[in-house]
């Protein structure tokens, strides 16, 4: 039994399990963290940071289904109860990729969780979810760096060495209390190249990679991670999903799965 997600595959009239964070303490952190090799989702205690669950998610016999035929999705606990704004550290910005468009394309992959979505699929249904870029911060992602909540929802490049993050690509770190999410921190490693790969951030649409190194598209990692933000969890078994494990290319045009997942969170009556 997997202890703290609970998978919602093909729920009828979007009629759920019962709700995730049943599964998760009072209050604590729940770490997602994605990578080109493995992805994580690790929940941590408040105050200690000390670790109490983790799933490895990854390829478990992974189905063929379409991105407009898979209704896969998994709540993996607490929610948002208001809608707030997030900021960007646009200046933690590589250097070798242009800040304007890396902006551009962090807005843009949050918005892609908004009705109406962005998606190559019949829009299935409507979403009160609302993205709101705060304007920009000098400051890092606090949770991510050492679990503090600051007051602020961050999204920033940086180090991810020695943090609850470390290995991971990408990660996103939710403080929650009675199912509910606090603050919210996203961190994009800055310097890519020091797992041993020749990886590197791209404004382009395409992410890949090989055994040598790769491309990792802002637009894929990112609309993989606000989906994190939102309360989404991992779907292990639909690689043609936005939120299937490993960030991959095409991340940034939602699936139904994906679609159905985020208006099951927050159905288009807001529930404050």
């Amino acid at each position: 039994m997997r202890p703290i997600h609970i998978i919602a595959a093909a729920c009828a009239a979007l009629v759920c399990a019962a709700p995730a964070s049943a599964a998760l303490p009072e209050e604590g952190f729940l770490v997602y963290k994605d990578s080109r090799l493995s992805s994580a989702t690790e929940v941590r205690a408040k105050g200690t940071g000390r670790l109490i669950a983790t799933v490895e998610d990854g390829l478990q016999n992974a189905g063929s289904a379409s991105a407009c035929s898979d209704p896969t999705f998994e709540l993996s606990g607490p929610r948002w109860k208001r809608f707030e704004e997030y900021r960007v550290n646009i200046a933690s910005t590589p250097t070798y990729i242009r800040r304007a468009a890396t902006l551009a394309d962090l807005i843009a992959a949050h918005e892609a969780w908004e009705s109406p979505f962005v998606t190559d699929c019949p829009q299935p249904s409507r979403t009160a979810y609302e993205a709101k870029y705060g304007g920009p911060t000098t400051r890092n992602a606090s949770l991510v760096a050492s679990l503090t909540a600051d007051g602020l929802n961050v999204v920033s490049f940086q180090s991810l060495a020695g943090t609850v993050c470390d290995g991971a690509t990408a990660c996103v770190v939710l403080d929650f209390r009675n199912g509910r999410i606090r603050e919210a921190d996203m961190a994009l490693e800055q310097d890519l190249t020091r797992y041993g790969f020749q990886d590197f951030w791209t404004t382009e649409d395409e992410t890949w990679w090989n055994e040598s190194g790769g491309r990792w598209a802002v637009s894929d990692a990112a609309t993989h991670e606000w989906g994190h933000f939102a309360g989404l969890g991992h779907v292990d078994d639909s690689p043609s999903l936005t939120m299937y494990p490993f960030v991959h290319d095409g991340a940034q045009t939602l699936g139904l799965g994906d679609m159905l997942g985020i208006a099951a969170r927050y159905n288009s009556k807001r529930d404050d």
